[in-house]
């Protein structure tokens, strides 16, 4: 699942219990939630499923890494958490620990350029955007700022307010769509 135009890295804090209930989703996953809304902003059009994107959702705390592609359709929010369980209930994750764990999955993209969406960043619309990019989710407390520095991240910005992260991404994308 590497090499997609466009990749977002959702950094998320805690990993749920594994088989989390389905009913009440956003208490019992650890606000997985989240997740679930980025998936579908990421993936689902008007008329059909991206497939030059690719969606991890890195789980800080463990390190496990759920991967997500066009081919999963996760165009419904119950959907999307029902992929999530039974990925992390049924062991379909990559384990990627620590900071170089982070590190090796933002490098097998491949990307031309790295993405951090802060409040504070560079206006993205100001940005030409081409060619393979990583784009990360997750507040400066989320990812070290020295790993960020390492890995020569732009830190970016969608505009001056906090917004959600599935509304993020859908503008985030249609930046991307509009340079192309």
């Amino acid at each position: 699942m590497k090499n997609a135009g466009k990749t977002f890295i959702l950094v998320h804090h805690t990993t749920p219990n594994p088989c989390f209930r389905l009913k009440g989703y956003a208490s019992s996953s650890n606000r997985l939630d989240i997740a679930a809304r980025v998936l579908r902003a990421a993936f689902c059009t008007a008329e059909d499923v991206r497939r030059d994107v690719r969606v991890y959702v890195y789980l800080a705390d463990t390190g496990i890494v759920l991967g997500f592609s066009g081919k999963d359709k996760p165009c419904d929010e119950r959907l999307a958490m029902r992929l999530i369980r039974e990925r992390l209930c049924g062991g379909r994750y990559t384990e990627m620990k620590g900071p170089h764990g982070f590190t090796r999955l933002v490098d097998a993209e491949e990307p031309n350029i790295i993405l951090h969406l802060r409040e504070e960043g560079r206006d993205i619309g100001s940005l030409r955007l081409s060619g393979r990019a990583v784009i990360i989710l997750g507040s400066q407390y989320d990812v070290p700022s020295e790993l960020l520095r390492k890995l020569k991240v732009l830190a970016v910005s969608v505009g001056p307010a906090s917004y959600l992260a599935s509304h993020v991404v859908a503008f985030v994308l249609g930046v991307f769509d509009s340079a192309s």
